[in-house]
């Protein structure tokens, strides 16, 4: 997965630096809602938080487009159980973990303009994520847990959006695709589903 991120993101910078004519350029600001999987049909329950990036876009046509692009995100998840472990640490009732990361993300879209202004999108393809910080909060109490998880991690996000002159509306979901727990025992990975706003100019 990574390899694959790597090559699609070495090709983008090429095409990208071969003309400026197609670049268009975007800031985006949403909220998201996101769990950790554990493996084993176990699934913590979602918690809200937030997410702002800003990507570039190059227009291979007036429909067909390719993006990259650099995103903050704060995810995490809530467990309610205590016989469960979190990447290597014990948990208990009413548990969060909380994650602060950047993602790089590269996407193959395509866009439908509908007239007067107005368009509707649809993309997809790899990121790489690298973890900022992670604690775990019980109460008032917080412990830091970043050094059970692994520093960067994969996944493939999908997204679609409703443009009007330049403004946007998207709605869209990152799925982890790699174990984010550095013990081969433990299995734990981030999903989000976010909507956000954005300028595309």
């Amino acid at each position: 997965m990574k390899k694959l991120f790597l090559i699609v993101s070495l090709a983008l910078a090429s095409v990208c630096t071969a003309t400026a004519q197609n670049l268009a350029y975007r800031t985006e600001a949403g909220v998201n809602f996101s769990s950790f999987s554990l493996g084993e049909n176990k699934k913590t329950d979602m918690v809200v938080g937030g997410r702002a990036g800003a990507a570039v876009e190059y227009g291979f046509s007036d429909n067909l487009f390719v993006s990259g692009g650099l995103n903050y995100k704060l995810t995490g998840g809530k467990l309610g159980k205590s016989d469960v472990k979190f990447l290597g640490t014990e948990v208990d009732l009413s548990t969060s973990t909380r994650s602060h990361s950047l993602t790089i993300p590269v996407n193959f879209g395509v866009r439908v303009p509908l007239g007067s202004g107005l368009a509707v999108s649809a993309e997809a393809g790899p990121y790489m994520g690298v973890l900022l910080a992670a604690k775990q909060y019980l109460g008032e109490n917080s412990k830091d847990v970043i050094k059970s998880a692994k520093r960067v991690n994969a996944g493939l996000g999908v997204s679609a959006s409703v443009e009007y002159q330049g403004a946007y509306l998207r709605l869209g979901t990152d799925i982890g695709l790699t174990n984010e727990a550095k013990s081969d025992d433990i299995t734990s990975k981030t999903s989000e589903f976010y909507v956000g706003v954005g300028y595309r100019f």
